[in-house]
Order: C-alpha cells, then sequence, then structure tokens
C-alpha cells in the first residue's frame, strides 16, 4: 500500500446511438472495453511504472491505498433521463477490509430519452496532495452542456447520498480516451437499442408439471446404503445392479434378494466429503461407472473420482500460480475372472487415464457410457460456482478457472461431454485413443479432439436408449430451468448464453437470470424443461425398456434432487410428446426422500436412488424398483377388469407386462395374482 502524492482523475465513454432511447427504461453496458495500448496508468507513490489496467484507490481518514490489477469493472447503467451509475470493486473477498465496493451517482440536466444522437463524456477529477486539501469533482458533459456537481466534501452531497464517506478514484493518464462499448458476448453495442436493459422472468415456465396417467410403485431393493447416484449392469452379469455410492463405495447389489457386497473401495482417494464439514452437501465423490463392452473377455471398468490434485492435471483452467480444487480422475479397473460371480476389482489394477482440473466444488457431472459405437463419453461440468464466469464471489473467494465462460468454450474441456478411445494411445498423454468421427479433429482446428458435444453446465446423468442409440442428457440449471437434451456430434447446448431455450444474463458478480431475449449463434435447443417452481437440480434417468411398467416402455425416466431441498424428490416422465409428467406413486403421496440418480438393469427396469439426508452420509441410502400394483397390468393404479381382458390375451406368451410373477410365462399363478389383488 502506498499514498496517493498527485492525481488527475478521469474517464470518457463516448456513445453515438442512432435511436431515441425509450422512456423508463435503463441502458445497460454490459462491460467496458480499453485499449491496453491507449491506457496509461500509474502507481504513484512507489514507483512511477505503468499499469497494464486499472488501479482503484479507496481514501478515509486522510489514509489513501492503491488496489492493483486485476480489478473488474463491473458495468455502467444509464438511466433514461435521470442519472448516470457507475459500479466497481476490487478482488479481495467479500468481508475482507480492503475491500471495495463503491458506486458513484451524478444527475443530467438534460433527460437523456429528449435526444436523438448524443455523445456523453464523464470526468472524474480527483486532487490529492498529502492527505489534505481534498477536492472531488464530477463533471458531465451531454451534447455540450457541462454540469458540475458539488464537492464531495460538502454537507448537502453527502446528506444527498451522492456521495459516501469514502471517495474512489480510478486512475488513467492525462489525456482523455474513447473506449468501446460491448456486451458479454464481445459484441460492439452501437446504441441504445443494442442495450436496454433485459428484465429478469420471475416465473419463465407458468405452466405447472400435471400427474399423468401412470402409477408406480417403488420396491425396496437394497438398503443401508449412503448416497447411491447410478446404477448400471454388467455385460454378461445377470440379475445384478452395480451402484456407485458417493463415498466411494461401488457396491455388487444381487436383485433376487437385495443382497448387497463391496464390489471396489476407492473412498480413500477421495477429497474428504462435506463442503461444510462432516454431515453437509457436497457434489464431489464417486460419481460413475462404466464397464467396458467386452468386460466378460478383459475385465474393465472405468470410474469417476473426485480427488485431491496430485501433479500436473492433463487439462486445466487455471491461472498460473492457483490451485484448483480438486481433480476429477478417470480410472481404469480390472476384475481378475470376470465371469466369476464372486470375483471383485483388483485394488492393483488401477489405471489412470485422464485427470482434470475442477475449479470449484461443484457441476462435476460425472457419468460416463460406453456408447453403440464403442467409445467411452464423459460429461464434465463447467467447473462450479455459478453462472460460469469469473469474479463473482464464492466460497473461498471470487470464481476463478472459468474466464468468461467453459461451457461455452470448445477450446476448454469443462462443461462438455467428451468421446474417447479406451483402445487408442494417440491422446496427449498417450493413456487413450481420439475416435476420428469426433466433430472437432480438423488439422488446425483450435477446438479440442476429445470433444463429443459442449455448452452444457452440469451434466451430472446421461444414457443411451438401448434400442434406438440416442444419448438422453439432463443438464442441472443455475437460478431458474432445468433441462433435457438429445446430444448430438458437434452440438454447442448453448450454456451460459442461455439456460433452457431462454437467454441467460450473467449479470456481472450478481446472480444470473433468464430474459425473454433472443440468442445469436446456432445453439441446440431442450426438447424439455422446466423451471424452479417445480424443482431445483434435474436428476437424469434412463429411457425405460422393461416390462413391469408397460406404459413406460420407450420414455424417458427422471426427476428432480428436491423441490425445496427438503427432501422432497419428484419422480417424473416425457410423454411421447416429449411433455413432462408427474408419477402417481401407490401407497404414497410423495417420495420424501432426496433423489440422487436412477439405475438400469439388464432387463431395461428402472430403479430409483434415494436417501433421507441429501448429503453423502449416513446410512439411509436406498435403491427401489419401479414397479407396480400387483395385478395393474396397464399401471392405471387399479387392479381390474381391463388388466383381466389383457392377461387373458396373453396367455401362454413368454414373459411381458402380463407375466406379473416374472417366471417367464403367462399363466395360472399370474391370474391367481391378479385375482388376489383386485380392485
Amino acid at each position: 500500500m502506498c499514498k496517493l502524492q498527485c492525481a488527475t482523475v478521469f474517464m470518457r465513454l463516448l456513445l453515438t446511438p442512432s435511436l431515441v432511447l425509450a422512456a423508463d427504461r435503463d441502458v445497460q453496458i454490459r462491460s467496458i472495453h480499453f485499449d491496453p495500448g491507449l491506457i496509461e496508468l500509474f502507481n504513484y507513490g512507489e514507483t512511477d511504472e505503468p499499469l497494464d489496467g486499472w488501479v482503484l484507490c479507496s481514501h478515509d481518514e486522510n489514509e489513501a491505498f492503491v488496489y492493483t490489477n486485476p480489478m473488474s469493472f463491473i458495468g455502467v447503467t444509464i438511466e433514461a433521463g435521470s442519472s448516470l451509475f457507475i459500479h466497481f470493486n476490487n478482488d479481495a473477498p467479500v468481508g475482507d477490509p480492503d475491500r471495495i465496493n463503491r458506486s458513484v451517482l451524478g444527475p443530467f440536466a438534460t433527460p437523456l430519452d429528449a435526444l436523438g444522437a448524443y455523445s456523453l463524456s464523464l470526468y472524474v477529477n480527483t486532487i490529492f496532495t498529502d492527505g489534505a486539501n481534498i477536492a472531488d469533482h464530477l463533471q458531465w458533459s451531454l451534447d455540450g452542456l457541462d454540469n458540475a456537481m458539488a464537492d464531495k466534501r460538502s454537507d448537502e452531497a453527502v446528506a444527498g447520498g451522492l456521495w459516501t464517506n469514502e471517495s474512489v478514484w480510478i486512475m488513467t493518464g492525462s489525456e482523455t480516451r474513447i473506449v468501446t462499448l460491448l456486451d458479454e458476448t464481445g459484441r460492439i453495442l452501437h446504441g441504445p437499442s443494442d442495450y436496454l436493459a433485459l428484465d429478469a422472468l420471475a416465473n419463465p415456465i407458468p405452466l405447472v408439471i400435471a400427474s399423468g396417467p401412470v402409477h408406480i410403485k417403488l420396491e425396496p431393493v437394497a438398503t443401508g446404503l449412503t448416497a447411491p447416484n447410478w446404477g448400471i449392469s454388467a455385460p454378461g452379469v445377470a440379475n445384478t445392479l452395480f451402484v456407485t455410492d458417493q463415498p466411494g463405495i461401488l457396491w455388487r447389489i444381487d436383485l433376487s434378494d437385495g443382497s448387497k457386497s463391496v464390489f471396489l473401495d476407492v473412498s480413500s482417494q477421495l477429497v474428504p466429503l462435506g463442503i461444510f464439514g462432516p454431515d453437509s452437501f457436497d457434489e464431489r465423490g464417486l460419481l460413475g461407472v462404466a464397464f467396458h463392452p467386452d468386460y466378460q473377455s478383459n475385465g474393465y471398468l472405468y470410474t469417476y473420482t473426485s480427488e485431491p490434485v496430485s501433479g500436473a492435471a492433463d487439462f486445466s483452467t487455471m491461472p498460473p500460480l492457483t490451485l484448483a480444487d480438486h481433480q476429477a480422475v478417470i480410472t481404469r479397473w480390472a476384475v481378475p475372472v470376470p465371469t466369476d460371480p464372486f470375483s471383485v476389482v483388483d485394488p492393483g489394477s488401477e489405471f489412470e487415464i485422464l485427470r482434470i482440473d475442477e475449479p470449484q466444488f461443484n457441476h462435476n457431472a460425472g457419468a460416463l457410457s460406453f456408447g453403440p459405437d464403442g467409445q467411452l463419453y464423459i460429461a464434465l461440468g463447467d467447473g462450479g460456482g455459478a453462472d460460469d464466469h469469473d469474479g463473482q464471489p464464492f466460497i473461498g473467494g471470487p470464481l476463478i478457472g472459468h474466464g468468461d465462460g467453459n461451457g461455452k468454450n470448445p477450446e476448454t474441456i469443462l462443461g462438455s461431454v467428451i468421446r474417447i478411445d479406451v483402445n487408442g494411445k494417440n491422446s496427449a498423454n498417450g493413456k487413450y485413443g481420439i475416435p476420428p468421427k469426433n466433430p472437432f479433429t480438423t488439422p488446425g482446428d483450435s477446438r479440442l479432439d476429445e470433444i463429443f458435444a459442449y455448452g452444457l453446465r452440469n451434466p451430472f446423468r446421461f444414457s443411451f436408449d438401448a434400442v434406438t442409440g440416442q444419448l438422453w442428457l439432463a443438464d442441472v440449471g443455475q437460478n431458474d430451468i432445468e433441462e433435457i437434451n438429445l446430444v448430438t456430434s458437434g452440438g454447442n447446448y448453448g450454456w451460459n448464453q442461455k439456460e433452457g431455450t431462454f437467454a441467460f444474463e450473467t449479470n456481472g458478480q450478481a446472480s444470473g437470470f433468464v430474459t425473454s431475449e433472443s440468442v445469436p449463434g446456432i445453439l441446440v435447443e431442450p426438447i424439455a424443461q422446466y423451471d424452479h417452481d417445480e424443482g431445483i437440480a434435474i436428476v437424469g434417468g434412463f429411457v425405460s425398456r422393461g416390462t413391469r411398467v408397460e406404459p413406460l416402455f420407450g420414455r424417458y425416466v427422471f426427476g428432480d434432487f428436491a423441490k425445496t431441498f427438503s427432501n422432497d424428490g419428484r419422480l417424473f416422465h416425457l410423454t411421447q410428446a416429449n411433455e413432462i409428467r408427474e408419477f402417481n406413486l401407490v401407497g404414497q403421496s410423495a417420495l420424501d426422500l432426496s433423489l440422487l440418480g436412477f439405475g438400469q438393469d439388464a432387463a431395461g427396469e428402472i430403479y430409483v436412488m434415494a436417501n433421507a439426508t441429501g448429503t453423502p452420509f449416513g446410512t439411509t441410502g436406498v435403491v427401489l424398483r419401479m414397479t407396480t400394483k400387483s395385478g395393474d397390468i396397464n399401471a392405471d393404479g387399479v387392479t381390474g377388469v381391463l388388466d383381466l381382458l389383457r392377461l387373458l390375451s396373453d396367455w401362454n406368451k413368454l414373459g411381458g407386462a402380463s407375466d406379473i410373477d416374472q417366471d417367464g410365462i403367462v399363466n395360472v399363478f399370474d391370474l391367481l395374482i391378479l385375482l388376489a389383488n383386485w380392485g
């Protein structure tokens, strides 16, 4: 810190609009761009060397401080016909006594909306000599009219709220500079029609999710887990579900009796869970598993884990000399005798394939799955925090590692679905291959070879339809919209330019929001979406291909973590027209648990993963099978005449929804069960 001996401060904004401002509308300038070759800043008092950016100074009780680069200039709002408002702060964390978060407000003599073309100049002049004779002067030059504002130290100015008791100065060189106004996409703003203030939508989707006609029963399969979040089958392994438990256990669950055993334990490799300590929320952990298509011969499986930073990452968005919160690690493991139902993972078979820096604790995504093409697909979140841009206050300090958005930048790996060939070796680290059909592999293309699709925020769960091969992905939203996407090669799904089908405003250091504005560019729209009146975090599932709930065949099943973060998860499905419907639950009015994930067995049946805490702690985790009331073949909630007629029409057929006892044939035993549950 140093004392200022003398400084003259001023800034000029030149606006040349061609249209008149609409009355009572705000003009929102997203950012101000200065050519560093034209702006010369000096750190007076310590050195006279030019700085490459802004210097922000605060004066309090005759003590002056200098805060050097970088600082963030939040923006300028011009209220039509009233005033100019400048808001800025430095990089000191919230609560730090060195933090500056000040505003300068001054009146206009001529209403802006009375002018056609105009120029606006703002001069902030400060004279400071040895902590005395302070005179601040704010002068407006509006279309040739100059209007001086009262001295900062005058009682009238302070009482009028024009100044705080501390002064703020932005220091530039001694000449007027013309600057260019840009929006957050880098587009030059030519006039007020380009940057009228955007209004946040209070209720983006007024339509309420209705209950559908399907009635399901949740049948407990396994209990005593912690935070189960994903369940899949392994090639060639019958009647078994492999379930990832967030604290680091991969369970093997026998679907015939619900017994479970540890198949792999990676808990010692994870970061300590609980972002605020034990029993608190976290999004890190063991987040995904996938079995190699040739598992029966090679015994390979792959996991996604959140591990402490250990050495250089294969991919990183972190600024120099900064440390990531953790690293996402993709690991290959081997089972010695995959044909033996009692064989487990050999812990010594660990082979690290990929290590990625994660700037913050959240938005990790974590799903991985082999596609119909035999390649491994991996979902990666935008790096965490909120709104996917640097500078916003967050746990531990302002966000870093995002720039102006990882999701929309295909030159960074975060915020994407990547596709790799686990049998190849032509990647930069030599541990996997790049599929030649990946969309950005043309020589000279700066976009990452690994990326299959991008523009994603937190694609926590995705899955492939076992019949069509389509990739269904649920992307967790920010503050307003949850969405479902059908993902295709090279697609840009819009984050952080949009959330769902709505334009997204990152809103500086405040919380972002959606608007009704149009979004430029070729961005893929979701096939379904809902807003935060209905839930707060979508949990992706599977396209049902089982027979236990016949009306769900070919329908995508998903849900929401919790409507209010109070163990009030919800279960949904899409109709043929991709409308969202909520399930009717037999024997219960609500799930009354936090929804953590879904599972699908080899027969295409769906399972619900949940617990009673919403955290990776405790033993309340359960695996629940989606089925129907006994005898309710058409899943309408009643066992009656329609079900009886259906069973009789299926008599002696092999399997199907009418095979109530699941013994492989429709016969008298199924009829007896139906009659016993009549009504």
